[in-house]
């Protein structure tokens, strides 16, 4: 599993660098919304599984 972490790590880097150095600087803020939403619906979902 560690070696995968570090590959994403790796990626990550690589990616907010590319985002830092073009316009697509929103593109972050983008992405962040869109993973709370994934994990809002994650959540939801799980409550409705435990009532």
């Amino acid at each position: 599993m560690r070696p995968l972490c570090s590959l994403l790590d790796l990626y990550d880097v690589m990616l907010l660098r590319f985002i830092e150095g073009s316009h697509l600087r929103h593109l972050r803020a983008t992405v962040n919304d869109v993973s709370g939403e994934v994990l809002r619906v994650i959540r939801e979902n799980k409550g409705l599984e435990s009532e």
